[in-house]
């Protein structure tokens, strides 16, 4: 027996009812060859698989394809396990998974846009086609690139923005596109703070950074600094001109030998707001304290009974002196530390003042040491005699 393809004279003999070899008939089309008048002869095929009979087995004639194949279908650089070259569809790759865009856009600033990213089933490189749209307008595109990532400055006739991007890979397949929401453009300009987010390093002692807040359309700018979220002044600055945060006294002592940050955050009375961040990290190893304005008394004290309510770990050190002529020029300060430690009065030894003036001071001196823990004075108390 044999395989072949359908002659003329099959077809003229079928049920067909146009039996016109007519190369114009659609049911004609796939017989045409060259030599379509002579389709019987196109070629045989005999049980052997081998080609048999017609011009076309000996090359003088071809036979129309079954079928016009897409450019992407693929074929297969070697056969497979029966010896057969095998078709190999490329697939589009996968869509970019969000577009990224601020909420709210400056006018003359720059807008920043960023992407998920897209993965091709092939391994195929892969290029980002990004297109914009302003004031609910047609896209066009602005970006062709691997990246992910795009920048462009905001235009002063944009109301509102919004932007979508599709993946292309190597042989031209694209994914779907995923667009953004639309970004408002805001025409009034956000104030500005001088210097840049940064690192103050290690702070050892209370400190003060300077700093100068302007508005372009010179509105009346609020500043609220805080640290760690707790707000140490809000005021409003004159433009222009240089002005100190200071962060000292019970601000900074209140503070653990940790990281800390401060934020300046600058707000125009059309609602729209800059922010400064520093950051510093507080390193004290130890620390003294004292009365600025020693205690007045009528006459020379000659004991003193002192509390210190603290926390000293192993590995801290702990001292507590007191005077009893602290406001002559070089006071005499003797050492109490045992008598307090013991929870007993300091008899005083010295019996000079100079000073017109009698009283009393404390000093204590804390120093961490190798403590592993917190080491710290929450209160000094006590009386003299």
């Amino acid at each position: 027996s044999r395989l072949a393809y359908p002659t003329a004279e099959c077809v003229k003999n079928s049920t067909y009812t146009n039996s016109s070899l007519n190369a114009t008939a659609a049911w004609y089309y796939w017989l045409r060859t060259p030599d379509s008048g002579d389709s019987c002869s196109v070629r045989n095929v005999i049980s052997s698989g081998a080609l048999s009979n017609g011009r076309a087995y000996y090359g003088s004639r071809g036979v129309r394809p079954l079928c016009n194949l897409n450019s992407s279908i693929l074929v297969s650089d070697s056969t497979n396990a029966k010896g057969n070259y095998e078709f190999q569809w490329n697939a589009a790759p996968s869509t970019p998974s969000g577009v990224s865009v601020p909420a709210n856009c400056y006018s003359g600033q720059k807008i920043a846009v960023s992407w998920g990213a897209s993965t091709d089933p092939e391994g195929d490189a892969i290029t980002y086609i990004l297109e914009r749209a302003t004031n609910n307008g047609s896209y066009t595109q602005v970006a062709a690139t691997a990246a992910r990532t795009f920048e462009e400055n905001v235009s002063t006739s944009w109301n509102t923005v919004k932007y979508r991007v599709k993946a292309r890979d190597s042989v031209g397949n694209e994914s779907a596109y995923i667009t953004s929401s639309p970004s408002a453009v805001i025409h009034n300009q956000p104030p500005t703070i001088s210097g840049q987010n940064a690192d103050l390093g290690t702070k050892r002692e209370g400190f003060s950074y300077a700093y100068t807040v302007d508005d372009p359309d010179g509105d009346i700018v609020t500043v609220v600094e805080k640290v760690d979220g707790k707000t140490l002044k809000t005021h409003t600055p004159t433009l222009g001109k240089s002005v100190n945060l200071t962060l000292a006294g019970n601000d900074f002592t209140s503070l653990t030998n940790a990281a800390h940050t401060i934020t300046i955050t600058a707000t125009d009375s059309a609602g729209n707001s800059a922010v400064r961040t520093l950051t510093f990290t507080k390193a004290i190893n130890g620390f003294v304290i004292y009365l600025s304005v020693p205690l007045e008394a009528t006459q020379q004290p000659k004991r003193a009974n002192v509390v210190v309510t603290r926390n000293i770990p192993a590995g801290g050190t702990f001292k507590v002196e007191v005077t009893n002529n602290p406001f002559d020029p070089s006071p005499a300060w003797e050492d109490c530390t045992n008598a307090v430690l013991q929870g007993v009065a300091h008899v005083f030894e010295n019996t000079e003042n100079a000073a017109v003036q009698y009283g009393l001071n404390v000093r204590v001196t804390v120093g961490r040491g190798e403590a592993l823990s917190e080491c710290w004075v929450s209160s000094i108390g006590g009386n003299f005699e």
